[in-house]
């Protein structure tokens, strides 16, 4: 029974969640659409910036080179 009390809490605070963040809303009528597209000028030119960033580290086998973390025996 103990364990079956250690669930209700994040249960009861998980179903808060679904219920305010889901299409219909806390007052159960449909909530309002943002007819802004996802991608965007701003989007588009991160990425756009992204992909130059990656092109110019790219080795010629295709490959990235990392010097990040920790390397055994170096």
């Amino acid at each position: 029974m103990r364990r079956a009390s250690l669930w209700l809490p994040p249960l009861i605070v998980l179903a808060a969640l679904a219920l305010l963040f889901s299409p219909m809303g806390p007052s159960g009528q449909a909530a309002e659409t943002k007819t802004e597209p996802l991608v965007n000028a701003r989007t588009t030119k991160a990425i756009e910036l992204g992909t130059r960033f990656l092109l110019r580290l790219q080795q010629a086998d295709g490959s990235w080179h990392s010097d990040a973390g920790k390397k055994v025996n170096e």
